[in-house]
């Protein structure tokens, strides 16, 4: 730590990397004889490849000999790991994998690159692509540092490997078991044996881990203690059959196809109606609070303006107008509530007075802008102004704009959930089909579950994003239909 004096130095910072690769190099290769056969080896990609990596002075061994091991495998580079001819420079980290909507690269800061009175770090950094703004490749950083966090680099690496290898195993089964410590063993070492697997040496434990036993095929993963979530994957069904004698299983993935509980399908009336669909999204963003107006005070505001809102304006609402932060930048974009409707409002008027003549009805602005969303008053349908006039709302209908508002805003109103890549096909409209009210069809889709809390919408061909209260739901989502959110 620093004490006010000291200034770091390149030396520091390698120390800071300092692990034997050895113990690195094997955990890397049981994994792979896992996933792959137990009479994998190694897949040098040759000494060139190696020499150039060695040519950025930052990499530290432990990462080199993840590419000694590795760096050759046809299996890996499918599953985004880069060849070391194909890595490249970011800023001051080194891009070594692509997996879908995601980069990885190996960030260090050096001496040069920071105050003398900053501990020097590195580690993982994970960038993704925006789905609003699709040119900038780095618009969400992720860092998995290592440096005053208990994570060393080859605990990442396995983590990282780990987890694109058990996406290819094609048989998959949770395991909820309690998993308490057996004497001087640890949880994970418990855990382990009881599976009959072995640890992973070069890790530092914490509550995701893995481990395997490479002549049966079977790689366990850790998800959480506190639940007892285990998942187990296998090239062959009949060793994930066994476990049964050990703990009851529930598969989740055989022979590649996922197996799904009818029981723990959505149990709800799906909405026909749009105000039926506004009070799944009500149930679903709010639970038991409101934020309806009277009809009343929905006709007062018709009056103020002169206008007379199509049914669907007026039901959006009769079950959201009361805005809160639902409607403002803090959850994504500004909806306009009728006390913004006012050609003197700071924000807005200039935007309320320019759609006014042009006999539309200012609804809502991007948060920084970008477009900005009006009703024509004459046809009844939204359009967008993205600064070079009138264009198209998203191929959506008046009905369809709003509930992609709402779901949009979910993103900052809601506390937990993320992104999940799932590309935009039949099987997966009907996957996500059982377990959510689909409330706009097509690819600007919108999806709710009103008893578990969960809001989502498509943000482009290959992602959708999830949103929720609390991480029960999503939880429940994970185990039920194996579908994966990632965390804001």
């Amino acid at each position: 730590m620093w004490d006010g004096k000291k200034a770091y130095t390149v030396e520091d910072y390698r120390a800071l990397q300092d692990t034997p690769p050895e113990p690195f190099k094997e955990d890397l290769r049981n994994l792979c004889r896992t996933a792959f056969g137990p009479d994998w080896t190694d897949k040098h990609p040759g000494q060139a490849a190696i020499d150039k990596l060695r040519s950025y002075d930052v990499l530290p061994e432990v990462f080199i000999a993840m590419y000694e091991v590795i760096g050759g495998e046809e299996q890996m580079h499918k599953l985004g790991f880069l060849p070391a001819k194909e890595t490249e420079l970011a800023g001051n980290g080194l891009v070594y994998c692509r997996q879908k909507k995601q980069s990885f690269a190996f960030r260090s800061e050096s001496t040069e690159m920071m105050p003398s009175n900053w501990a020097p770090h590195a580690g993982i950094r994970v960038g993704q692509k925006s789905p609003y703004f699709p040119d900038i490749e780095w618009q969400r950083w992720c860092d998995w540092l290592v440096g005053g966090r208990p994570h060393t680099l080859p605990t990442l690496l396995l983590r990282q490997i780990g987890e694109a290898l058990d996406n290819m195993m094609p048989n998959c089964v949770w395991a909820q078991t309690p998993v308490k410590k057996d004497g001087k063993l640890s949880r994970y070492e418990t855990m382990a044996r009881r599976f009959g697997c072995s640890t992973l040496e070069s890790i530092m434990p914490c509550n995701w881990e893995f481990a395997c036993n490479p002549e049966r095929g079977l790689l366990l993963r850790s998800c959480d203690y506190e639940r007892a979530k285990i998942l187990l994957y296998s090239r062959d069904p009949a060793q994930l059959e066994a476990l049964s004698d050990i703990c009851p299983i529930q598969w989740r993935r055989r022979d590649d196809r996922k197996i799904l509980d009818p029981a723990k399908f959505i149990q709800s009336p799906a909405p026909v109606t749009f105000a039926e669909k506004l009070e799944v999204m009500s149930r679903a963003l709010l639970g038991k609070r409101s934020m309806a107006l009277s009809a009343e005070e929905v006709s007062k505001a018709e009056a103020r303006l002169g206008i007379q809102f199509p049914e669907a304006l007026r039901q959006f609402y009769l079950h959201f107008g009361k805005g809160g932060k639902l409607f403002t930048t803090d959850a994504l974009n500004d909806i306009l509530t009728f006390r913004q409707m006012d050609p003197e409002d700071d924000a807005f008027g200039e935007d309320f007075e320019e759609g006014m003549v042009q006999d539309s009805l200012l609804l809502a602005v991007e948060n920084q802008g970008v477009w900005t969303m009006y009703l024509d008053l004459n046809t009844g349908e939204p359009w967008l102004d993205w600064g070079e006039g009138r264009e198209d709302c998203w191929g959506l209908d008046l009905e369809g704009a709003l509930l992609h508002l709402l779901a949009m805003n979910a993103t900052g109103f809601l506390s937990r959930g993320g992104d999940c890549d799932m590309e935009d096909t039949p099987e997966n409209r009907e996957l996500m089909g059982h377990y959510f009210h689909f409330l706009v069809e097509g690819k600007m889709a919108v999806f709710a579950d009103p008893d578990k809390g969960l809001v989502g919408c498509r943000q482009n061909e290959s992602q959708i994003v999830i949103m929720a209260h609390g991480e029960k739901g999503l939880n429940q989502l994970e185990e039920n239909a194996d579908i994966q959110v990632s965390c804001f």
